[in-house]
């Protein structure tokens, strides 16, 4: 699917959608200026190229023992609960690197949006 396909309704809901988020992660970002919390920021293209590095850096962040096996999860037998229990065994996928970029329309349409600027600005602080 790409922006193309999207009838209005849905367009204007993704569009409501990815401000909110942009403007509650937005609002983490500068109450950690005010408030003691930790909050760590994390690209998920970073994540997914340079794994072994980024998931060091979050279990230093968090404060937590590593264990050379938190990178085999492939091979771990323990039952999963969750909802991703189709992806836990699953090596980490590059696939979606770049593929914002089939929704070019949609994307410029939230940089019309009045404060996106700013959003996007508390964001990136």
């Amino acid at each position: 699917m790409n922006d193309k396909n999207l009838d209005d309704k849905f367009r204007k809901a993704l569009l409501f959608y990815h401000t909110g988020q942009l403007a509650t992660v937005a609002l983490w970002l500068i109450g950690k200026k005010y408030l003691v919390m930790k909050f760590m920021k994390l690209i998920y293209e970073d994540l997914v190229k340079k794994s072994e590095k980024n998931i060091r850096n979050i279990f230093s962040y968090c404060e937590l023992d590593w264990n050379d096996s938190l990178l085999s999860h492939l091979h771990n037998k323990r039952p999963v609960h969750t909802a991703s229990v189709m992806q836990v065994r699953k090596p980490i996928y590059k696939t979606s690197i770049e593929r914002f970029r089939n929704y070019t329309q949609l994307t410029n349409e939230l940089l019309t949006i009045p404060d996106f600027e700013s959003l996007v600005s508390a964001y990136d602080a």
